[in-house]
């Protein structure tokens, strides 16, 4: 599951005489149903229970561990032509608190940088909802090149953010 996503775990019954469902995680009852689902919101990895339990008292326990994706993603090419597709570069994730995002060209200058979480970290499915960087440095459209970018941060769990593959710098394309 990709944080903040829920997901609907679903007990089966093989005997069809549960007429509880008992939904648990780390020690805490999430809710007691008389149905084989529950929808959870998870923030971290944990491991999730279901305990039936049938007419006569008899009881049967189950578990499964769901795995919560806290990375971000980093895309390595971006085409600031116009179009209306992949136009501006972005980092894409979520529970972001603080980020440090920045970009270098092929000679070491620093191209773009920002703190502000608001305008370069993408939550939305619609891809809109942050402007981005535009491909261009003190207002002139840079070259089709290869760039170096890093990002440093806080998710809202108090961990440093990761992006997926593991390294917190990597290149991007841009492609005009």
């Amino acid at each position: 599951v990709v944080f903040p996503e829920t997901v609907v775990l679903v007990a089966q019954d093989i005997s069809n005489s549960a007429e509880q469902y008992l939904w648990s995680s780390e020690g805490q009852l999430l809710a007691t149903t008389t149905v084989p689902t529950q929808e959870i919101a998870p923030s971290k990895t944990a491991t999730y229970f279901v305990t039936l339990v049938d007419t006569n008292g008899c009881k049967a326990l189950d578990s499964v561990l769901v795995r919560v994706n806290r990375e971000l993603y980093v895309p390595n090419v971006f085409s600031p032509n116009g179009d209306g597709k992949n136009d501006r570069f972005k980092v894409y994730g979520f529970g972001v608190v603080s980020i440090e995002v920045k970009i270098w060209d092929r000679l070491g200058q620093l191209v773009y940088e920002t703190t502000d979480q608001d305008e370069i970290v993408e939550t939305a499915l619609d891809e809109n909802s942050v402007k981005g960087w535009d491909g261009k440095y003190k207002g002139k459209e840079l070259g089709q090149e290869s760039y170096i970018w890093s990002v440093k941060g806080k998710l809202t769990t108090g961990e440093d953010v990761k992006v997926t593959g593991g390294k917190n710098s990597g290149s991007v394309i841009i492609m005009n």
